[in-house]
């Protein structure tokens, strides 16, 4: 994984559920091509949705957002099993 790629990965993974902007990318992560990052990773198996936003200028820009398998607790009858 390209060093952008994975400094992209960890910016969505910290923005949780606020996303990422493209403006954000580049003042965070000094990264100018996030939608090209956001493709890499798709293209990984990484579920990114991508969510239009109007500015106050209404400029439409995209605001990514890591959708990230949500993990149950493990009970005791399934610790078992994994044994």
């Amino acid at each position: 994984m390209k060093p952008a790629t994975a400094a992209t990965l960890r910016l969505l993974r910290i923005r949780g559920s606020d996303g990422v902007t493209a403006a954000e990318a580049r003042t965070t992560i000094a990264c100018d091509r996030l939608a090209a990052r956001v493709a890499e990773l798709r293209a990984q198996g990484y579920r990114i949705d991508t969510v239009p936003e109007l500015t106050p200028m209404k400029a439409r820009i995209a605001r990514y957002v890591l959708v990230e398998p949500t993990r149950r607790p493990v009970t005791g009858d399934q610790q078992a099993l994994a044994l």
